[in-house]
């Protein structure tokens, strides 16, 4: 961790840092702000906190959100933390100076935004109660864009089909050698004409003996 940062992976020569040191602002409210401007440019985080000084834009409570009412948008609990935002944008302009010390261009990304709990601080007077405040930190980084894809010179063509120079042809049909010849017709003999019998009733004749 580097001194006075909470930012494991800070470095000095790429990033540009801003920390507040015990600003007169709930820890809690703090920590819903920082939440919700992590990850945006710092032109677009002044911009939402200038909304929300004018009661247009209201901050989202994700965490500590009790008793919090619902507000229009895409979130349902959410709040007006003008105070904090009052305290907080002076804060981004000092980073975006910062970062033009370093000679940091392009879009600068709130990379890390935090919000931690200070020692407890009493208040003096008849009534006594402790103080709340809370230290705010933030670091800005350029936008890098990612590396374009290099596409190789070889293309890759699809592989050919491997045709087997053998061709599969149809099986041929086995004729039997044996021919089958057509049955010859037997010609009818003609019948020997039958001489008709003699009718035993028929007798010849008896010669007269003499």
């Amino acid at each position: 961790m580097v001194k006075g940062i909470s930012m494991q992976a800070y470095d000095g020569k790429t990033m540009a840092k801003v920390i507040g040191k015990n600003l007169p602002v709930s820890k809690k409210v703090a920590y819903e702000v920082t939440n919700h401007i992590r990850g945006r440019t710092i032109e677009k985080a002044i911009a939402i906190l200038e909304d929300v000084q004018a009661m247009k834009m209201p901050v989202p409570y994700k965490r500590y959100n009790k008793d919090t009412p619902h507000r229009k948008g895409d979130f349902a609990a959410g709040r007006f933390p003008e105070k904090a935002a009052r305290y907080i944008i002076p804060l981004l302009k000092s980073l975006k100076s910062n970062a033009d010390d370093k000679g940091l261009t392009g879009e600068l990304i709130l990379v890390h935004s935090a919000a931690n709990m200070t020692a407890k601080r009493h208040r003096y007077g008849r009534v006594r109660g402790v103080k709340r405040t809370t230290h705010v930190e933030f670091v800005a980084a350029p936008t890098t864009k990612p590396a374009k894809k290099v596409e190789s010179k070889k293309e890759i063509k699809p592989a050919k089909k491997v045709e087997s120079k053998k061709e599969i042809k149809p099986a041929k049909k086995v004729e039997s050698k044996k021919e089958i010849k057509p049955v010859k017709k037997v010609e009818e003999k003609p019948k020997a004409e039958t001489k008709p019998k003699e009718s035993k009733s028929e007798t010849k004749p008896k010669e007269n003996k003499k």
